[in-house]
């Protein structure tokens, strides 16, 4: 994706002979979007990354292993049009890939609980 920093992957293989495997992402990228200097920062990225990051450390900690492959993901360029997000489905779609779920975490700014986001 050029102009934007790399999307990250780590991949947690399965216990089962399983192809199917679930995604945990977020997204990390911060900068005005279109004209727009307004960019959220802390209160979307950070929050929605750091508490991804809390769960790959619990995950650790715990020494949990999975009946299906896990993928964390974070992605880039999701404020300027889910850039990130689309590219990787764009490869899991060429790879046939069998994916069950993606759950995203989104913005966990308390301010903005009465809004709908879509961060």
């Amino acid at each position: 994706m050029p102009g934007f920093s790399p999307n990250v992957i780590c991949t947690y293989p399965s216990t089962h002979n399983s192809s199917e495997h679930v995604i945990l992402s977020a997204h990390y990228d911060s900068r005005g979007s279109f004209g727009n200097t307004r960019a959220p920062g802390g209160d979307d990225d950070g929050s929605g990354t750091g508490h991804l990051l809390g769960v790959v450390e619990a995950i650790k900690r715990g020494g949990v292993q999975f009946e299906k492959k896990v993928q964390v993901a974070f992605f880039s360029g999701e404020e300027q049009g889910l850039f990130g997000s689309h590219a990787y489905a764009g490869e899991l779609s060429v790879a046939w890939d069998d994916t069950s779920a993606d759950i995203r975490i989104p913005s966990q700014d308390k301010r903005d609980c009465n809004s709908a986001h879509s961060g």
